[in-house]
């Protein structure tokens, strides 16, 4: 999932366009990306289309099958961002001019006529361009692949329509040479047969539909005998009415059924005991609780009714343990490497979250909250416009104070009240640490302790702070009450008591109490050494530890300010190579000095200058990267290699962030594996080597000690 707060999107209700398509005449034009009803050929009230959930009216909200999961958010009717990290940004005709890694061209009509793609290859910045190209009845007839100048294939399309059957041929070349040809036939837009040149094989397709027009099984019929047939899983809007859920656990193999039929929609979640699920049928926006599915002994009955937990929204907050979970459209939303923040304002939770390897955040708030043990809260997620910023006002009857959280950090006790926007209803408040000014809209008029959202100040167009003399300027600001509640990932003490909690702190690894901050690491001669993740009030830093100073590689997060510094430490302060990022956005990247930052070296990155497959200077200085297999390295460089500090993220989603030595991951550093597991600690050639830490999925600890090539030589 993501961040919705930072698109900035256009007022103007651009759903009434839709790149052109035309199935019946031109099934080969391409569309940049397919998101609503009629680019997948569907018709009617849609709601479910083999793991594709549209919304009522006819745009993709999810999609969840085995090879992939995403979310989809609208605003204004307009496709904004998705939860796998990209922002959709529109043309003036209303159609898709890009998205993560894609670049989109279109002509005056409306037919899409390039698509540019950005990846890396061999360390160098690489665009790979298709052009497509249309005959004058708007017809697909060439596309033609590029890397830079040089093509590198083409495709060619010849039609012939005879009666109601469109005849297409299917020609590619390399060069002037033809490598193969393929022949097709279409009818109604549907493709009904296809033969490539160099077979004898011909495939016949048929299809059954149902009375809205929609394909419910298509068999493909080949010469050769075989025959296979597949079934397309459809639901309707209209078929939310009555919904009866179900569940068989007989068998040890948990179905769910609707109204009697297996429903494929329908997501499902394991709770944190282990034992009970969580559904969510996002047809009614209904969630369902189901105890004992799992576990000892487990429910084994047929016909299993689920408790219904709520309907109408899409969240779902979860609260055991002192630990919250949220799930958003029937998943958790929390994964390795992510950042989950949720606290509590009154009566109500907030949680702000920031996906690992994603530069967006997403806000969701939970009314009518309690910390009452394994509870469970209904919710919402926030538009993709709305700001992490929300206040809470409390009125005793003399004076008005208010609760203050910025990206799920309480920092009331760190604002001044500064006056109001014209109207002596918008308040403004100033966070002292630097100066940032927040307006807390309709503060005047807000509900006692009811949770509203603020937003940044800007003076463009909120115009000039009113300093009145009413009895508006006795607003005082609440103290940093605002509860933290703890997610699942968090090792929370719950304790006052100093020294060592837990473990070895004199010469292993454990768990040491400090009066200002809390250390969990590896410990010799009874300071904290090596490897150790440092917490404090105001952030928390992750990294080498020397005598229980920050000293070596580490990353400190500032909860204040969102700020967070990746690299090498001395004595406790910035010390060399490093990089400042906020909100995902690098604001420094160079050498610094007794904390200080010296040398500038992301000067080419901040003036926008490209080049290849490198946005600044991925030679000697600080860039980002994009590999032809859609690797993606930012940070910095040495004689063109990854060299110094920098986060390296792979295709499969698995990423590294860390120290690297001419190209090869050598020192401190953290990798983050595809199924969630993770590792912290030293490295030497690419491998686990050194002190460190080994994490499950679930972010408890599966091994840690000293690792010799991969292998965990020492446990401690």
């Amino acid at each position: 999932m993501k961040q919705l707060a930072l698109a900035l999107l256009c007022a103007i209700n651009l759903t009434a366009f839709s790149q052109q398509v035309d199935w019946v005449n031109a099934p080969m034009n391409p569309i940049a990306f397919a998101y609503k009803l009629e680019h997948f050929q569907l018709k009617g009230d849609v709601a479910y289309y083999n793991g594709r959930h549209f919304d009522t009216n006819g745009l993709m909200v999810s999609l969840s099958n085995y090879a992939d999961y995403a979310d989809y958010f609208y605003e204004n009717g307009k496709l904004a961002e998705d939860s796998n990290g990209s922002r959709y940004n529109f043309n003036d005709q209303g159609y898709i001019s890009y998205r993560k890694n894609y670049t989109y061209e279109y002509d005056s009509k409306g037919y899409l006529t390039a698509e540019i793609y950005q990846s890396l290859l061999s360390g160098k910045k690489v665009e790979t361009i298709t052009r497509y190209s249309y005959d004058t009845n708007n017809r697909l007839i060439k596309k033609e692949n590029f890397t830079g100048d040089k093509s590198n294939y083409y495709y060619t399309y010849v039609y012939k329509k005879v009666d109601d059957i469109l005849q297409v041929t299917e020609e590619r070349f390399e060069g002037t040479v033809s490598k193969w040809k393929t022949y097709y036939e279409f009818k109604n837009g549907r493709k009904i047969l296809a033969k490539e040149n160099n077979s004898d094989i011909v495939t016949k397709i048929e299809y059954k539909f149902d009375s809205k027009g929609n394909t419910r099984k298509v068999d493909y019929i080949q010469s050769n005998g075989v025959h296979d047939s597949f079934d397309d899983n459809l639901l309707y809007h209209s078929q939310a009415n009555n919904s009866k859920i179900t569940l068989d656990n007989s068998e040890n193999k948990l179905k769910v059924f609707r109204n009697g039929e297996l429903a494929y929609d329908i997501e499902r979640a394991t709770l944190k005991n282990k034992k009970d699920i969580l559904l969510y049928e996002a047809l009614t926006k209904t969630y369902y609780k189901v105890n004992d599915i799992y576990g000892d002994n487990p429910n084994k009955q047929k016909n299993i009714i689920p408790q219904k937990m709520s309907q109408g929204q899409e969240a779902m907050a979860h609260l055991l343990d002192n630990k919250v979970d949220i799930y958003f459209r029937g998943s958790n939303i929390f994964g390795s490497g992510d950042i989950l923040k949720p606290i509590s304002i009154y009566n109500a939770l907030v949680v702000y979250h920031l996906p690992d390897r994603t530069y967006i955040n997403f806000n969701y708030l939970f009314e009518n909250f309690k910390l009452t043990d394994n509870s469970f809260f209904p919710g919402q997620i926030l538009p993709p416009s709305s700001t992490s910023v929300f206040y809470a006002k409390k009125y005793d009857g003399l004076v008005s104070t208010y609760k203050f959280v910025v990206n799920g950090v309480s920092i009331a006790d760190k604002m001044k009240a500064m006056g109001y926007l014209k109207g002596d209803v918008d308040m403004v408040v100033e966070r002292q640490t630097d100066k940032q000014l927040f307006v807390l809209d309709g503060y005047a008029n807000a509900i006692n302790e009811k949770v509203y959202q603020g937003r940044y100040y800007d003076k463009a167009s909120d115009g000039d702070i009113v300093k009145t003399n009413s009895e508006k300027d006795t607003e005082k600001m609440q103290p940093s009450n605002a509860v933290s509640t703890t997610t699942s990932t968090t090792n929370n003490t719950n304790t006052l008591k100093t020294g060592c909690i837990s473990g070895n702190c004199t010469d292993g690894y454990g768990i040491y109490k400090y009066t200002e901050s809390t250390v969990e690491g590896f410990f010799s001669n009874g300071k904290p050494n090596g490897f150790g993740i440092q917490n404090y009030e105001t952030g928390g830093y992750e990294g080498e530890l020397k005598d229980g100073s920050r000293d070596g590689f580490g990353l400190y997060a500032w909860d204040a300010t969102g700020a967070n510094y990746v690299g090498y430490w001395k004595d406790g302060k910035q010390q060399g190579l490093g990089m400042m990022m906020t909100d995902g956005k690098v604001t420094q990247a160079g050498v610094y000095e007794d904390g200080k930052w010296t040398t500038d070296y992301a000067s080419d990155y901040k003036k926008g200058v490209k080049s290849a497959n490198c946005e600044g200077n991925c030679d000697n200085g600080f860039g980002i990267y994009t590999f032809s297999d859609g690797g993606r390295y930012m940070g910095l460089f040495k004689d063109s290699k990854m060299n110094g500090v920098g986060l390296y993220f792979w295709p499969s989603g698995a990423s590294y962030f860390g120290v690297w030595s001419m190209g090869v991951r050598t020192g401190q550093g953290q990798y983050y594996y595809t199924d969630g597991k993770c590792y912290k600690g030293n490295f030497a050639n690419n491998l686990l080597h050194g002190l460190g830490v080994y994490y499950n999925a679930d972010d408890t600890i599966s091994s840690k000690g000293y690792w010799e090539n991969n292998a965990l030589k020492t446990s401690m």
